[in-house]
């Protein structure tokens, strides 16, 4: 059994001393389940949309979107196909305009 993930969430939003928003998702570890990939991928969607939209401007109206960041903690080490998996979901972001981070807590 996996972590489940409400992809309709954000789990936490910091705001960044240089001006700047953190959208935070927080798991235990990437499963490989088509599942459980699926619903990471359509919480990062709904992230991306959030911070490309009108409701982010109405919500942070003095952030700086070029420094809007979308950060990935993972409680758990990641394999190396993980860590490519999760490579090709920043060059994702990073496509939207939004910067990536991947933080392992482990």
């Amino acid at each position: 059994m996996y972590q489940d993930i409400d992809s309709n969430s954000i789990d936490i939003i910091g705001e960044r001393k240089d001006g700047g928003i953190e959208l935070y998702i927080i798991v235990d570890d990437i499963f490989d389940s088509a599942e459980f990939q699926t619903k990471l991928l359509d919480k990062i969607q709904n992230y991306i949309s959030y911070a490309n939209g009108k409701d982010f401007e109405a919500d942070f109206p003095n952030a700086d979107k070029n420094k809007t960041v979308i950060v990935l903690k993972v409680k758990e080490q990641l394999s190396d196909d993980k860590k490519d998996w999760i490579k090709s979901i920043e060059d994702w972001v990073v496509s939207n305009k939004l910067g990536f981070n991947l933080v392992n807590v482990s």
